[in-house]
C-alpha cells in the first residue's frame, strides 16, 4: 500500500520514473504474495507509467498481463480488475491483442 501511495504522489509531481519504480515494487510484492487482484492492478499501473515515459511496447505488455489476470479473476471479483481500465485514449483493446497509440 505504501508503494502505491508514494507512486501516486510521484505521478502528481510528474516524476514518472520514480512512480514506475514504486509500482514495480508493488508488482513484485503482490506477485510474491500470490495476490492476483493486486498483481493485475499493479501491472496496469506499471503500464500507465511506462506509457507516460514513452515506452509503449513495454506498457502494452503490462496492460496485456493486466487483462489476462482480469479474465482469470472475473468470476471471483465481479469485474473489479476490468473496471480498473487504465488510461483512456492511449490503447485500443481488441480481444487480448493490444495496439498502443499515444494520445494526441
Amino acid at each position: 500500500m505504501i508503494y502505491c501511495i508514494l507512486a501516486v504522489y510521484s505521478c502528481f509531481l510528474g516524476d514518472y520514473g520514480k512512480a514506475l519504480r514504486y509500482h514495480q515494487s508493488e508488482l513484485a510484492l503482490s506477485s510474491a504474495s500470490g495476490n492476483l487482484l493486486d498483481e493485475g492492478v499493479a501491472h496496469r499501473k506499471v503500464g500507465e507509467c511506462l506509457c507516460e515515459l514513452g515506452q509503449f511496447d513495454a506498457a502494452a505488455e503490462h496492460q496485456k498481463s493486466h487483462l489476462q489476470l482480469s479474465r482469470r479473476l472475473s468470476e471471483l471479483v465481479g469485474g473489479r480488475v476490468w473496471w480498473c481500465g487504465g488510461l483512456d485514449g492511449w490503447m485500443e483493446i481488441r480481444d487480448i491483442h493490444l495496439s498502443v497509440q499515444p494520445y494526441m
